[in-house]
């Protein structure tokens, strides 16, 4: 989360190929450049697409997922871009829960030339809670996933008053 101008927050959650140290030096670098995308991007697509170019120069960045959005409290409104991650979860105090997945483009550095990433805008009821995750929530290590094949879809609890944040949105 990073604190943006005009009131609003960047939030963002990212996966990148590999483990262990080099993996954390990949991510730590793109966390940074995350945050400072989002202080001058106008949205959250323009910020993953500074991204990409980022990305391409940092080797083992290639193939780096990222969700990024910007949350607007005044409007009620969230707005986000999704570089190949996991879709994140929006739950309504009502117990209603749906994903969103209407900007999903490739992960990172993957873009074809001339590609644009998309995004999307959806309201935030009073009393919802966004949940980030990454893929080891829904994927299985003992299944192999192939193209084409449709991942696990995450398991949530009936209400989201059960569902662990750490930041509920009012």
């Amino acid at each position: 989360m990073a604190p943006l101008p005009g009131q609003l927050t960047g939030v963002a959650a990212g996966d990148c190929v590999g483990r262990g140290l080099s993996a954390a030096a990949v991510m730590g670098q793109l966390r940074s450049a995350g945050q400072a995308v989002l202080l001058r991007a106008p949205g959250p697509a323009e910020a993953l697409t500074d991204l990409d170019t980022f990305a391409s120069r940092i080797p083992g960045a290639e193939c780096t997922t990222v969700f990024c959005a910007i949350i607007d409290p005044a409007t009620g409104t969230v707005t986000y871009s999704c570089a190949g991650h996991p879709p994140p979860i929006l739950a309504t105090a009502a117990g209603e829960c749906r994903l969103l997945d209407q900007a999903q483009s490739l992960p990172l550095g993957m873009l074809p030339a001339g590609w644009q990433r998309s995004q999307a805008t959806v309201t935030l009821p009073p009393g919802a809670t966004l949940m980030l995750y990454t893929d080891g929530l829904v994927e299985r290590r003992t299944s192999r996933w192939t193209p084409g094949s449709t991942p696990r879809r995450p398991r949530w609890p009936r209400t989201p008053k059960t569902i662990l944040t750490t930041s509920p949105i009012t």
